[in-house]
């Protein structure tokens, strides 16, 4: 079960920010964020409980409803530049993975190549930004590496539920700053 949900998430992640990064209608983007939250809650279930892991992936969907029905403008399309360094954080990520897999013994390379992707993913998406609520986006992608990497050191429920605050809050400011822009 644990390879085949790894492989689901290795091959769900870079197609799901691939959307993030090539989707004009928001509606693409908060189908893209909500498949990056699938493909994090398939490797957080290698070390959270169900329920710990459900829990993420709701609130990162709520989270990706919220950010897709508020805002209703055309995002900014997504140049060869924006392309060539996807490709570059991928690779990135590819390497670092196997690095992290070398250090730490506990961590699959899908696992560390999940966290590295989507956290080189979210840097890029911010340093990228023209609006915020595409910050927000990238800063969305950015918390869900970091939950893939926090999942293997820690199996908290506070900390689960801090993670999904944090959440909640992003997708919320980001429904407020679109609003603020119509």
């Amino acid at each position: 079960m644990t390879a085949l949900t790894d492989f689901s998430a290795f091959i769900l992640l870079p197609l799901a920010g691939a959307g993030l990064l090539l989707a004009r209608d928001w509606r693409w983007l908060a189908v893209s964020l909500a498949g990056l939250g699938l493909g994090c809650f398939l490797l957080t279930l290698n070390y959270w409980p169900l329920n710990m892991a459900a829990a993420a992936l709701v609130t990162i969907w709520m989270s990706a409803a919220v950010l897709g029905s508020s805002n209703k403008t055309q995002a900014e399309t997504a140049g060869p530049l924006v392309l060539f360094l996807a490709v570059v954080v991928f690779i990135a990520g590819l390497r670092v993975s196997f690095d992290i897999n070398a250090a730490f013994e506990s961590i699959s390379t899908s696992v560390a190549f999940g966290a590295a992707w989507s956290i080189g993913l979210g840097l890029l998406q911010i340093s990228l930004a023209r609006d915020a609520s595409r910050s927000v986006l990238g800063l969305l992608t950015l918390l869900q590496g970091f939950q893939i990497f926090f999942a293997v050191f820690e199996n908290s429920i506070l900390v689960s539920a801090l993670l999904a605050a944090v959440c909640l809050g992003l997708g919320l400011t980001g429904a407020a700053f679109s609003a603020e822009a119509e």
